[in-house]
Formats: C-alpha cells, structure tokens, sequence
C-alpha cells in the first residue's frame, strides 16, 4: 500500500531555494519516511526536525552529488507506546545519503500533552515539518513561548556540544596531520559548539528563537546591552558566532584553515559561557574556570526520568546497573567531569589534576578508578571513553 506523506509544495530545505538541492533532501527524507512507516504500523505522526525542517539545513556539494552534513532527525508519534523501537534499515540509508547516520526520536502520543519544558519539545513545536498524520498534534505539546523553557537547557545544551567537541579530538592531533574527513569533522562538532554558545545566551535572556537568522539577529541586538556582563569578558565570542552560522548556512571548510585553533579557542569560549550561564542562572560568583564544576553541582537535585532513562540504556549496554540512590542529576554529574576532562586537554600536554577530579566525579556514579590506570594520556583516554559512553546512555 503507498504511503500518503504530506510534503509542502516549494518547501525549501536550505536558505539557498536550490531547486535541484531541495529535490535530493525531499527525496531522501521521503526515502527514510517511508521506511518507518513500513515497519512501525501505529505511527500517527512523522515529522521532520532540525536545520533542514526550518529551510536551514546544511549541506555541500560534491561532483554533483549533494550531501547533508550533520544528520537528519525525525520524530515518531505512536498510538501503542514503544520502550525499545528499532528501525531497520537507517544505517544503510545514511551511508547511501553520504552522512553521519539518522536520528529518529519517537513518543506516546498520550506523552505529547505532559511534555517536559525542554529545548528539544520547544523545537518540536515551533520548527518542525509534518510529514505524516495529523497535522494538529503536535499542538498539544504544553508549551507557548520561549518563557516556558527550563533554563537548565541552556547548560545542558553547551555540556552536549562540549562533549560532541570530544567526540572528535585525539591528543595526537596536536603532532599528527589530519586526514581530510578528520579535520571536516572537527570543523563540523566545533562550529555546533560555537553556535550553542550564543544560543545558550538567548535562553538565558529569553531572546531564544527556532530560526538561525532571527537569533543571530537578537544576539547583535543584546550582545553589548542585556548581556554586557559576557561582551565585557568575552567580546569575540559575537563574530565567532557570525563566523560559524555562515559556515551553516554555507558550508566551506576554507573557514577554518586551522582547525586545532579553532577547536581549542571554541572551548574556551564554551568554558566562559558555561561560566557566565550559571553565575547568572544559580546567582553565584565563580572566581576560576576550575570552579565551574562544583558550582555545576550545587543544589543539583535528581531528575527521576532522566535517571530512569539512563539506568535502562546502562543496564542494555553493560549488563549492569550504576550506584543507586544518586541524589544529583545524572546530568549535572557527567556535565562537571565533562568539564574537569576540557580544563585538562591542553595544546601542551594533558594536565593529570584535572583527570584525577574527573575520575573522582564519574567513579560516584560508575566504580571504575581502578580501570583508570597509567600515563596522563591513557587516563585521559580512558576517561573520554566512559564519559562518551555515558553521554550516549543520556539519550
């Protein structure tokens, strides 16, 4: 039976109206649409999220060949809930489509009407496309404005990009040359990283909007009044901001000639604004960079949801569960040790005080000081690889 899929006519997918460009996209999402909807028999609603839902979506072009950059996220209404949905066949789409893989978010449909205030449902709300279904559900979702958004997202949003940052750094990078798909992926989680520093800012400010341009403009507009406080300590951070939206918008690798820079003063830039966001959020004085995580702790208290979510995904992976009754957010922990892991990388050598800090904050939630053994360089990488390994449990 063929699938009705609800598709604008003229819809754009990038800020360039390339007809060919949006064709491909069009194609491709109605590609990976289909698929679901094949195999999930009680989905009532697929909508796209993202870039490409807002017409902001990135991608380059290669002999001809358009290719997305980033990945594509969908979200999946269901009727019946779901506690372990797979989808056959995405992996395979996205290496066709010639990207990183695609995200696919699904819910209850009772959920939609006690939705968390979050970004993410915030986003779903004010800047996605309806693919499939009823066009109205999404409308059911309690949130009205940007007032309605939690302002622990705004860190939350910095820590991801923090550790999409470390996703993609190797110490080795520091002396070794990198390949070229290295080095794009770098700029790539780097530039996301640059762009959550002004868009953690608006949140902060209440200024927050779905679509880039219209940020970009509200940041110009704050950056040297509502937010002199920051402009004062970090006055580049607005023209690094402008810098990597236009890398989104139009992507050109050229941008960034040394990417090792420009990854190193990004994380600068994401410790200052972690820093400045929750002096103004808590109300607190930080004196040093250092302090950031245990100011990240203060008054943390459990999110039961979030716990529940990440003892599941732990338990699938590992077999096993973390230390129980955690009285902090899950969060707000992997956040601080994130953070003590960014403060120890540095363009001269690993600082093994601040892994030695992590070590302590992660072995709270997961005994593994013992596994933590070695060089600076082997803790650090180990450290990486369970806080990753965390971070995917997050989700």
């Amino acid at each position: 039976m063929e699938v009705l899929l609800i598709f604008p006519a003229n819809m754009n997918y990038t800020i360039h109206h390339d007809a060919y460009v949006n064709s491909v996209i069009e194609s491709q999402v109605k590609t990976i649409s289909t698929t679901i909807l094949k195999q999930v028999k009680d989905v009532v609603n697929v909508s796209l999220l993202g870039g490409f839902a807002r017409g902001e979506g990135s991608v380059k072009i290669e002999k001809g060949r358009v290719l997305p950059l980033g990945d594509y996220d969908l979200l999946i209404v269901t009727s019946r809930p779901h506690f372990n949905l797979r989808i056959n066949g995405l992996d395979e789409l996205a290496e066709k489509f010639g990207m990183g893989h695609i995200d696919i978010a699904y819910v209850w449909k009772p959920r939609l009407s006690i939705a968390g205030k979050s970004l993410f449902w915030y986003e779903v709300k004010f800047g996605s496309q309806v693919l499939y279904g009823d066009h109205d559900l999404l409308e059911k979702i309690p949130m009205y404005n940007v007032m309605d958004i939690d302002l622990k997202e705004g860190i939350k949003l910095l820590v991801n990009r923090l550790a999409g940052m470390f996703q993609c750094y190797k110490p080795e990078f520091i002396h070794d040359k990198l390949s070229q798909g290295e080095r794009e992926y770098m700029i790539y989680q780097t530039v996301k990283a640059s762009l959550a520093c002004g868009e953690s800012l608006l949140l902060l400010i209440r200024r927050y909007h779905p679509k880039q341009l219209v940020k970009l403009d509200r940041l110009s507009k704050s950056f040297h009044s509502e937010l002199s406080g920051y402009s004062s300590v970090n006055p580049q951070l607005l023209s690094n901001y402008e810098k990597a939206l236009k890398f989104k918008m139009t992507p050109s690798f050229e941008m960034y000639p040394d990417e090792l820079d420009f990854w190193f003063s990004t994380k600068r830039d994401v410790l200052l604004t972690t820093r400045f966001f929750l002096e103004r959020y808590k109300n607190l004085k930080i004196n040093r960079q250092e302090e950031i995580p245990e100011y990240l702790l203060t008054k943390s208290s459990l999110d039961l949801i979030e716990y529940l979510k990440f003892e599941s995904n732990i338990f699938k992976r590992k077999r096993r569960f973390t230390n129980l009754f955690q009285r902090r957010s899950i969060y707000d922990i992997f956040g601080a040790a994130l953070i003590y892991l960014a403060l120890s990388t540095r363009k001269d050598g690993i600082d093994d005080h601040f892994i030695e800090k992590a070590v302590s904050i992660i072995d709270v939630l997961i005994p593994y000081k013992k596994m933590v053994r070695g060089s600076p360089l082997q803790k650090w990488r180990k450290t990486k690889e369970i806080l990753l390994e965390i971070w995917g449990c997050l989700h």
